[in-house]
């Protein structure tokens, strides 16, 4: 089934970023058994490269709190690390078959130059104020500046299950030059469990895309976006970040010659 992307819509200025920016939280499963490593890949755009990056887990059995900062070191947290490893918690196995499914919060922190004081100072063991600044992320926020700073999580189900779900794929062709104000199209292969739905969202540093996103759903095989070139000449890069039902992830990432 072929989709079109938003065809009757206008170009929109949302999926045009400039500014620092968390594009997704990626990780090789989107369920894990408890005891399991995971591997996670942070994506940030950044249009001067020069930012700090914090990231670290929160699992618990009651919203609040996290199992991570009752251990003297706390699981899972780096500073300026894209690519990390960071484990499921074994306790969670006391809850992981039970409905609604409990889950682990991946969180990435990124901030301009000065815009996190407290990422300075940032050493292990933790401070017991940072601790309890990380249990509560969205208390975090509002200590920090409205500008300069990206906050992002990423939800992994917790199960047992003999067979788990699987990330969602996304590959896509196109140009990789345009004339300036030149709308391209770019035709993309979508693979998953859509069976609790999918959307997949566009992103691009110059330019825009044709509507914010697209919704998928089951039988959904083939994709076909529309994005505008901006009328000043260079090269853009551009994003296709898709995301199902159950948090499954995956992330497409091209750039643009406008000349």
């Amino acid at each position: 089934m072929i989709l079109l992307w938003l065809a009757c819509a206008a170009p929109s200025s949302d999926t045009l970023i400039d500014e620092l920016r968390i594009l997704a939280i990626l990780t090789d499963v989107p369920e894990a058994v408890p005891g399991q490593t995971v591997a996670s890949e942070t994506v940030v755009f950044d249009p001067f490269e020069d930012h700090q990056l914090l990231q670290w887990t929160c699992s618990s059995f009651a919203p609040g709190t996290c199992l991570e900062a009752d251990s003297e070191s706390w699981e899972g947290i780096s500073l300026n690390e894209y690519y990390t490893e960071f484990m499921v918690p074994p306790e969670l196995v006391l809850v992981a078959d039970e409905s609604p499914k409990p889950f682990l919060s991946r969180w990435a922190l990124a901030c301009e130059p000065n815009a996190c004081p407290f990422l300075d100072d940032f050493s292990e063991p933790l401070s017991d104020d940072l601790r309890d600044r990380l249990q509560d992320p969205m208390e975090l926020l509002r200590d920090l500046p409205l500008e300069g700073v990206s906050l992002a999580v990423r939800s992994i189900d917790i199960s047992t299950r003999s067979n788990p779900r699987i990330n969602p794929e996304l590959v896509c062709e196109g140009p990789d030059q345009a004339a300036p104000a030149e709308t391209v199209e770019y035709a993309c292969e979508v693979s998953g469990e859509f069976d609790t739905g999918a959307s997949i969202w566009g992103y691009t540093s110059g330019g825009a895309w044709i509507g914010d996103y697209v919704s998928l759903s089951t039988g959904d095989t083939e994709v076909l976006y529309s994005m505008l070139a901006p009328e000043e000449q260079g090269e853009i890069q551009l994003w296709l970040v898709i995301i199902d039902g159950a948090a499954g992830t995956s992330i497409w990432s091209g750039s643009l010659n406008v000349q």
